[in-house]
């Protein structure tokens, strides 16, 4: 509670009553002595109102020791007297009022208590000076009120005012730096994250969500808030943004670093769940390592009843890495832990059995082995007899089961597999209370058993409960919130069943209908799903051979051009398609569409045999395409092209042989992205190409496996040891092959120019560009672009470290600009392209910043809004690029007195500014917008412009004010210039 220390009084009880309340065994007579104090006290007198916030505190401590209603209400009674008073402890005796009030709403119930609770504490704070240090903690007693009165009414102005007072709590505690909080401020900060999570749960709103996250990570270290991390980091269980899964990957550790240990055993779990979906995302092998130390870490640390748990999430690691990764070994120890996972529950739990079913099934499909797939089907039925009838994931586990049992049919056709999923499937369904994604999932794959089991039974009932499992899936998925692909396939899964049982049951209605579905579920289809067109067009065909409807045989032809020119389709599909393409545009009499299509079916035909397979095999490959090149040539007979009508012949019984003495391909889309693998490969190349150069130039294989590991020592080594990295890197370079020496030398001049920011030894920058530029000259055929950008930044990082010397660097400067010109057109991912055109734009920002040179200017705007235009990693990044070319804008005006350029900048700074930015930034924008709208306004006396300019200088001023001294008189000096010149011109 809070007091205020008596003044000297003329009482003796009062000056020798309040100490004696901090004492247990002199309580009662303090409280004694404080009475005295309070009833000899005229109320006119100006010490009254302290005495009664003394007795006040007094009578609440005594209730929190007794709960004594009388005790409450009598501290309310004194607080309220004193709180009317006009003295300087109005706003102490409100907090006090505000929290007793709150401890009597919890006692009565009463509504008037609380609302009375939430006004005390507005009242406070209304009277409370903002620099006083004791306010964090009356906008925390405010904001409790609030928080409470909504939990009474749930009206969510409460509970967002509750969270805007605990953020403002947390703000004015926030030690200076903004970390390492403790104590009181870190009391403020988990009421923050705790009030806007709940505001998340409730309306949903992203703001509060992000908000609530980051707030969250950042009370990782904080024992108490265990479960908000927890609950922050499994919100990015969908998360594709790899940054948010770091955040709640080290949130995780260091909360798991300070919970108790059944806490620490379930955070580990939660770390290795978000390092797992890190490695989903992004395919990396250093994010799989990563995830499966962690799962190792967790199941070494684990409490013996927690072992069970984390052998399961070490084995659904492996296994995730498996999927990913694709290296055996995996499967292997994902299998082995699941097991141990399994035994460890004593059977009894329904994950690691659904989680070993699906790593058994998938090491099957690698090698057949008939072992894993009964093993597989074995733990699938003991996972589903294992879980709880209200298990939600029950659906989840019966749909596993169900597909091993189908693999199973496929593979041996025993009709008891089939039927034994049906009956599965169809329970779970049955047993769900709701509709739900998984529910609509099961539905469609019960459509497809049902159709599959047609196929074999030729039974009526299964065609129509084929259609009927359709309908109802996909009556779910366009119900269901963010479904549009699932719809899409759903329509071709319905159309394919009434399909079928218009043929079996010569139902002319059903085809009508297939062929409508399949119309409208094509636009709806996934990239994934693009296959699916085929399914739609053979829908069309027959009812184009029904009807003879052209327009039917002409959207079948455009879905089969499509597949077959549509490179992730399987080559034998588009040799398929379009075969089928041709014979339709013949059908139709369209004789340049026809041979058309046939040209496209031979070009196709020639990657169908698979160069790594046998004669034999490549032989049976190409008989599924008998008599194509006889169409071929025929269809460019018809249009009176027999010199094509040779070609196609002659490439359509040559396809053997031209693999023979085909040469081998471009290598520069592989470079771009994996350069070490595309030098590997174009080392092979050269030597199958010319035997002889095993003999002349021979390649020790050998070297590659010790380079490769010396080089990714380096980089972990970067960080915490430089001196050891740079040793590695100088290693690796000596002893790196051909292929690898220009990935070692882009190593050896990352750690040279990482050593030097620590040290600043103009030698360390020295050898970064020399190593760099090394890198450039053994790059692989058209892998250069990754070192090009290397070089040039290094490159500028000279040019920046000699103008602190005093050199003005013009040379390293125009070369930077040429190595990051050629970064830009070699090829990069898009990504990559970005971020060396935002190199390239700062490198002429630089160049313009010496004697007045309007190409450079011109060049520094092209390059930012091509960077702005090329896209950015978030909101942050795109904000940050929109304001640089605003800024490059505005310096062009200044030189060629331009006016679109200085009404593009002010946009610009408008859009970055609704975007992104911290106080920082956002107090550089608003200067530079002030400084724009300004010379906008001299230049077309526009008061609005003058009124914005105004306006946007003290929003910079605001900004800056949490910020340093420099940036705040940079601020302040470059608006009073402005400002000055704007007084001049008026």
């Amino acid at each position: 509670m809070e007091e205020m220390v008596l003044p000297l009084d003329p009482l003796d009880a009062s000056v020798r009553g309040l100490p004696m309340t901090k004492e247990p065994a002199t309580f009662d007579e303090g409280l004694r002595l404080l009475r005295v104090a309070v009833r000899h006290t005229p109320a006119d007198d100006a010490a009254y109102p302290t005495r009664l916030l003394n007795l006040g505190a007094a009578v609440m401590d005594r209730w929190e020791r007794d709960h004594a209603q009388a005790d409450i209400d009598e501290a309310v009674a004194l607080f309220q007297e004193g709180a009317a008073a006009d003295a300087d402890v109005t706003a102490s005796c409100l907090v006090n009022l505000c929290h007793a009030l709150r401890m009597r709403y919890r006692l009565t119930g009463s509504p008037s208590d609380l609302d009375a609770a939430v006004a005390a504490g507005a009242g406070c704070l209304d009277l409370t000076a903002h620099d006083y240090d004791g306010r964090p903690d009356r906008i925390e007693q405010a904001a409790h009120a609030l928080r409470e009165r909504y939990e009474r009414a749930h009206d969510v102005a409460d509970l967002t005012a509750a969270v805007n007072l605990y953020r403002a709590a947390a703000e004015q505690s926030a030690p200076p730096d903004l970390t390492a909080f403790s104590g009181r401020p870190l009391v403020h900060l988990r009421n923050y994250a705790l009030s806007t999570r709940e505001l998340f749960t409730v309306t949903g709103d992203t703001g509060s969500r992000a908000a609530a996250m980051m707030t969250a990570f950042r009370i990782a270290g904080d024992p108490a808030a265990a479960g908000a991390v927890q609950w922050a980091a499994r919100l990015t269980e969908d998360s594709t943004d790899p940054e948010e899964l770091d955040a709640a990957a080290a949130a995780l550790r260091v909360a798991a670093a300070v919970s108790a240990a059944a806490d620490a055993d379930s955070l580990r779990l939660d770390l290795v769940a978000a390092l797992r979906r890190r490695a989903r995302l992004t395919g990396r092998t250093d994010d799989a390592e990563a995830a499966i130390l962690a799962a190792h870490d967790a199941v070494d640390l684990a409490q013996t009843d927690g072992r069970g748990l984390a052998l399961g999430a070490l084995g659904n690691t492996q296994l995730t890495c498996w999927t990913r990764i694709g290296q055996p070994a995996y499967l292997d120890d994902a299998v082995g832990n699941l097991r141990r996972a399994d035994a460890a529950a004593g059977g009894t739990d329904p994950v690691p059995l659904t989680n070993l079913s699906v790593a058994l099934l998938e090491r099957h499909e690698l090698f057949e082995d008939p072992a894993d797939l009964s093993e597989a089907v074995r733990a699938a039925q003991r996972g589903v007899a294992a879980a709880d009838p209200s298990d939600d994931d029950l659906i989840g586990y019966s749909a596993n089961l169900a597909h091993t049992l189908q693999v199973r049919y496929d593979w041996f056709g025993r009709p008891d597999d089939i039927d034994e999923a049906i009956v599965v499937l169809r329970d779970a369904v049955d047993g769900a209370d709701r509709q739900t994604l998984s529910v609509a999932k099961a539905e469609a794959n019960l459509g497809i058993l049902h159709r599959a089991r047609f196929r074999r039974s030729r039974r009526p009932d299964d065609l129509a409960e084929a259609v009927r499992y359709a309908r109802l899936a996909l009556a779910s998925f366009l119900e269901l919130p963010g479904t549009e692909d699932h719809a899409g396939a759903e329509m071709l899964n319905l159309a394919m069943a009434l399909r079928e049982r218009a043929r079996f049951e010569g139902r002319p209605d059903d085809l009508d209908e297939a062929a409508d579905l399949a119309v409208r579920g094509v636009p709806l289809l996934a990239s994934a799903e693009y296959p699916r067109r085929g399914l739609a067009a053979s829908i069309l065909v027959d009812r184009f051979r029904r009807d003879g409807r052209d327009e039917d045989a002409g959207t079948a032809i455009g879905y089969l051009d499509g597949l077959a020119g549509n490179p992730i389709v399987s080559t034998a599909a588009r040799v398929d398609a379009a075969s089928l393409s041709g014979r339709l545009a013949e059908d139709i009499g369209d004789k340049a569409a026809a041979t058309t299509a046939f040209g496209v079916a031979v070009d196709v035909l020639a990657r169908l045999p698979f160069r790594g397979t046998t004669r034999r095999t490549r032989e049976r490959s190409l008989a599924v395409a008998a008599g194509l090149a006889g169409d071929a040539a025929a269809a460019a007979i018809d249009v009176g092209d027999a010199d094509v009508a040779v070609d196609r012949l002659e490439r359509g019984r040559g396809v053997l042989w031209a693999q023979h003495l085909e040469l081998r391909g471009d290598l520069s889309r592989l470079a771009a992205r994996e350069p070490v693998l595309a030098a590997r490969i174009e080392t092979v190349a050269r030597q199958l190409s010319d035997r002889a150069m095993d003999y002349l130039d021979p390649v020790d294989t050998s070297a590659r496996g010790p380079v490769l590991e010396l080089i990714s020592e380096a980089l972990r080594r970067a960080s915490d040891d430089i001196e050891r990295a740079v040793d590695q890197s100088r290693a690796a370079l000596e002893a790196a092959p051909p292929d690898l020496r220009a990935h070692a030398s882009s190593m050896l001049g990352f750690v040279l120019g990482e050593r030097y920011r620590k040290r600043h030894d103009r030698a360390d920058i020295d050898g970064a560009v020399a190593a760099a530029f090394d890198a450039v000259r053994d790059a692989p055929v058209g892998g250069a672009g990754r070192y090009w950008s290397q070089y040039g930044e290094t490159l500028l990082d000279r040019f920046y470290a000699a103008q602190r010397d005093g050199d003005p660097g013009a040379a390293d400067l125009d070369s930077a600009i040429r190595a990051l010109r050629h970064a830009v057109t070699a090829g990069r991912s898009p990504r990559d392209r970005a971020d060396d055109l935002a190199v390239l734009a700062t490198a002429w920002d630089r160049k313009a910043d010496g004697p007045a040179d309007p190409a450079a200017l011109s060049a520094a705007v092209e390059a930012w809004r091509a960077a702005v235009r090329a896209g950015a990693r978030d909101d942050a990044e795109r904000a940050e690029r929109t304001a640089s070319l605003a800024l490059a804008l505005l310096r062009r005006c200044d030189h060629t007195g331009d006016p679109a350029d200085l009404d593009e900048a002010v946009g610009l700074w408008d859009h970055a500014l609704a975007v992104g930015g911290d106080d920082d930034d956002r107090a550089e924008w608003h200067m530079w917008r002030s400084i724009a709208l300004r010379a906008r306004w001299r230049a077309d006396g526009e008061p609005a412009d003058l009124d914005a300019a105004e306006a946007a200088g003290r929003l910079a001023i605001e900004h800056a004010a949490a910020l340093d001294e420099e940036t705040r008189t940079m601020v302040r000096t470059a608006l009073d210039e402005s400002a000055r010149f704007g007084r001049a011109a008026r």
